[in-house]
């Protein structure tokens, strides 16, 4: 009889190594087309995917990667090309010359990833996942893109003169430009009209993300079009964006929604395509179904966010009904109200100031002289306290992160490097 010991050792022998990190078990199996663990296979798609670049941790290029301990990001990399990893991906997702350009484009972003022919990104008919990760994957890809659009916008000129814009016998106040400004902004959504819109209709998440991934754009659009975002220097314009862009989203989310569908009826709506919205009536009952691909996790975290939006900020916004001049002041306090003075200039702080304290007498004569109202407080308090949700609003936006992070949501951990989806230009 062969002993237990002698049969351990042959069960071992028939086991497969990772060619990676030498781990030899059941886990073990060819994924990129070579034998390797979950893990490092993981860690390879990542990469690439990312286009992330390492630093050896010694220096010298030559660090053990044994399964167990702590690898080095660097020469692990290494040795996963080395031992011929490669990334599958479907190449009827997308035209030709479409995936053509992502894989040059995901060369470019990581110079460390060696050339490979295209005969090696080769169709996998078993390989549901690969479809996903390629979408994804240009998902990111344009993004990047995006990214350094918006860093040339806030580092280009501006993008809207007074003479081209405003008629030069009226110089406007710092409230109209504002209104002005917002206008062309929502504009710029091109969403189809209320009767083309098709209503709870399930979209792909990514296409979500996608069509998100605008408001960067528009956002650094919008405060070029601004003469006193204009007069900062280069680092500010970058910190104000940073702070500006979480709160003012949320709320161009319900302007949006209520300039297509208006303030009547109970139901409260989510743009999520620009012929597509997300109704959820009076009863608080959400759509069986949110995305094409909807796991329990993304569900959830979508779930949490779409209440948020509909308690906090779509309702309490439907009911207060602001006009143009109170819309105007509410943008001008998230663009130049800071709690922290960060790396402002001491010049750029009294700067805002002068703004805010501007906008506040502009918004008082407004309600004094045109709308002819005496006691006006109340609407301050409730533009205020919308503006206090704003920033909450903004602040759970970086606990959905971590959460979606943590279950893996959002692609896998694709969107959390610098320049990701959800944090530009950090």
């Amino acid at each position: 009889m062969i002993s237990q010991k002698l049969l351990a050792f042959l069960n071992k022998q028939n086991e497969d190594e990772c060619l990676c990190c030498g781990y030899i078990g059941k886990g073990v199996g060819v994924r990129c087309q070579v034998n390797s663990c979950r893990p490092c296979a993981n860690f390879f798609k990542k990469t690439i995917a990312l286009g992330l670049e390492y630093r050896c941790r010694r220096g010298n290029q030559q660090c053990e990667i044994k399964s167990g301990t702590q690898k080095c990001r660097f020469c692990r990399f290494q040795k996963c090309t080395k031992a011929g990893m490669i990334l599958k991906i479907k190449k009827e997702d997308c035209k030709e010359n479409e995936s053509k350009k992502d894989v040059s484009l995901m060369k470019n972003i990581n110079p460390t990833i060696p050339s490979t022919s295209s005969s090696e990104y080769s169709y996998n008919e078993n390989s549901s996942d690969d479809q996903f990760y390629l979408k994804e994957t240009q998902l990111y890809i344009k993004h990047h893109k995006v990214v350094e659009i918006i860093t040339a916008i806030i580092s280009g000129p501006p993008l809207l003169t007074l003479n081209s814009i405003f008629n030069p016998i009226y110089s406007p106040t710092c409230l109209q430009r504002m209104a002005i400004c917002l206008q062309q902004f929502f504009d710029k959504w091109e969403i189809k009209p209320k009767e083309e819109i098709k209503i709870n209709t399930p979209i792909s998440f990514v296409d979500f993300i996608e069509f998100r991934t605008q408001s960067f754009k528009f956002h650094a659009e919008i405060l070029m079009s601004l003469s006193e975002f204009n007069r900062l220097c280069h680092h500010e314009k970058t910190l104000i964006y940073r702070k500006f862009w979480p709160r003012f989203d949320e709320f161009s989310n319900v302007m949006l929604a209520l300039q297509i569908f208006g303030y009547e009826g109970e139901t409260c709506m989510i743009i999520v395509q620009n012929d597509q919205a997300l109704e959820i009536g009076s009863d608080n009952k959400f759509p069986d179904k949110f995305f094409t691909e909807d796991p329990f996790e993304r569900r959830t975290i979508m779930r949490h966010d779409f209440e948020f939006y509909m308690t906090e900020l779509y309702r309490p916004f439907k009911k207060l009904k602001l006009d143009q001049i109170e819309l105007s002041y509410l943008v001008t306090q998230i663009l130049w109200s800071h709690k922290r003075r960060d790396d402002l200039s001491e010049s750029t702080f009294c700067f805002m100031d002068s703004i805010l304290k501007s906008a506040a007498s502009e918004l008082q004569n407004y309600y004094i002289y045109e709308k002819q109202i005496d006691n006006y407080s109340w609407r301050l308090v409730e533009i205020t306290k919308y503006l206090a949700v704003l920033t909450q609003s903004a602040t759970s936006i970086i606990d959905n992160i971590i959460k979606a992070k943590i279950m893996g949501q959002f692609g896998s951990y694709k969107w959390f490097p610098n320049n990701t989806v959800l944090c530009p230009l950090d």
